[in-house]
Formats: structure tokens, C-alpha cells, sequence
């Protein structure tokens, strides 16, 4: 099972998990691609322009994307989002450790960033430091979508 996924919106709320699971409500019986970065990635367009081609392609499907930064700048963080180059949290799940007082990273065994998981709707993973390159095949062969 993947661990609890605690943390916090751009909003200041929590985003928590049920007592009965792992994920927070809204990302329940889906797939979830978790991608944690740092502010230190915030510059990387290529790992920005694959996740906004990845969320494009499968959104309508049962999938949700929840990016978690590590760092715990929470003004830095929002400064990030800011950024013309970053996906809101509109789009998909923009997230953070900055004044949880958890360190959802470590739990997931993090120790460099980004590191990607799949989960499964279940709670548990259908992959495990997922390769930048191999999101997109990633998230299709969970779906069990075709390739194009």
C-alpha cells in the first residue's frame, strides 16, 4: 500500500486522507500519478511540459495528477506557482509539505527530486520511481489505454 498522502493546498486547507485510506477524498478510486519536486526543479520545463502532455491526454479518464513540493518554503512555493511556467492548481493537484509538520516525501522514500509513483485506486502502487521519460507509458499502461 502506498503511504498516506498529508499535506497541504495552495489555499492553506489540508488535503488529508479519510481514515479509511490512503488518499484524500477526491483522489479516491483513482489512479494517482504523485510526482514530488523541489523548488530547486521549479525550472525544469521538460518535467513541466511531460506532466501538463500526461494530464492533457488522460484527464478524462480516472486519473489525477498530485504534484508535492518538498521544500518547506511555503512563500517560495507559492511564488512557483505564480510562474507563468507552472500548472495551477486548477489543473491538477499543486501541493505541499511546508507547515504540515509530516514529511509525506519520506514516507514514500524520497531522497532526490522529481520522483514520480503510480497509485492505484486501491491505494496501492502500480509503479515506483517512475523514470521522467517513462510517465506517459507509465500512466497508459495502468489505464490500459492504447498507444498511439
Amino acid at each position: 500500500m502506498a503511504p498516506r498522502i498529508d499535506t497541504l493546498a495552495a489555499d492553506g486547507n489540508p488535503v488529508s486522507p479519510q481514515r479509511s485510506g490512503e488518499l484524500p477524498e477526491a483522489m479516491a478510486n483513482m489512479h494517482v500519478l504523485i510526482v514530488f519536486w523541489s523548488l530547486k526543479d521549479a525550472g525544469d520545463p521538460g518535467l513541466l511540459a511531460r506532466l501538463t502532455r500526461i494530464h492533457r491526454q488522460f484527464r478524462k479518464g480516472r486519473f489525477q495528477i498530485a504534484s508535492i513540493c518538498t521544500d518547506g518554503d511555503w512563500a517560495g512555493w507559492i511564488e512557483s506557482l505564480a510562474n507563468s511556467r507552472r500548472i495551477n492548481d486548477r489543473v491538477w493537484w499543486q501541493l505541499t509539505q511546508a507547515g504540515r509538520g509530516a514529511d509525506c516525501a519520506a514516507s514514500f522514500g524520497v531522497t532526490e527530486t522529481p520522483a514520480a509513483f503510480l497509485i492505484q485506486p486501491d491505494g496501492r502502487f502500480f509503479a515506483t520511481h517512475i523514470l521522467p521519460e517513462n510517465l506517459r507509458e507509465t500512466v497508459a499502461r495502468a489505464l490500459e489505454w492504447e498507444e498511439p
